[in-house]
């Protein structure tokens, strides 16, 4: 599947985000053939590459990043990064997100985009951008959330509410 990965940095007062680097990574059969020097799998690799691709950016033109967030529901992926981190000598915490529901998610976007309190770094962030874009609302479900059925970049909003939903009362209070 297709890994995504979003940096964000959230002003200390908490009223605005600055989205600084969005990125994806196809690991399947059909993406850029990668060598599995390691052993652990074209997949794993691919996703090392991606990962790693992501942070040394981020590191190098942001100088630091204080905690990353993952889906916790593959323990043994947030295992994996963890030991990717280490092998690259970062001391950065790996964190499960907090997987607020999708549509306290929807809310807080619309009120942060209304309120024009977050920014995206341009040229750096158009995977974030576009997945915003083309997100449409399930008009079968009975709350707001978004239709999942590989039409829009759903794994790309994701990564980038799990980098801030830990902050959802903070962000929600100052403008909405």
């Amino acid at each position: 599947s297709a890994h995504a990965f979003c940096s964000q940095r959230i002003s200390r007062t908490f009223d605005y985000i600055d989205v600084l680097r969005s990125d994806e990574m196809d690991c399947t059969e059909n993406g850029e053939h990668v060598s599995d020097d390691r052993g652990i799998g074209e997949v794993l690799a691919k996703l090392e590459i991606g990962f790693t691709r992501h942070i040394n950016y981020v590191l190098k033109h942001w100088g630091m990043i204080e905690a990353i967030f993952c889906d916790g529901a593959e323990p043994e992926l947030i295992d994996f990064l963890k030991k990717v981190l280490i092998k690259n000598g970062w001391n950065i915490p790996i964190y499960e997100s907090t997987k607020i529901p999708i549509p306290a998610r929807i809310h807080l976007w619309g009120i942060l985009l209304m309120q024009d309190r977050i920014k995206f770094v341009k040229n750096e962030t158009d995977e974030i951008v576009k997945g915003l874009q083309e997100a449409t609302q399930d008009v079968e479900a009975e709350d707001d959330r978004y239709l999942d059925d590989g039409t829009s970049d759903i794994d790309i909003l994701d990564a980038n509410n799990y980098g801030i939903e830990r902050w959802y009362k903070q962000l929600l209070r100052i403008g909405g």
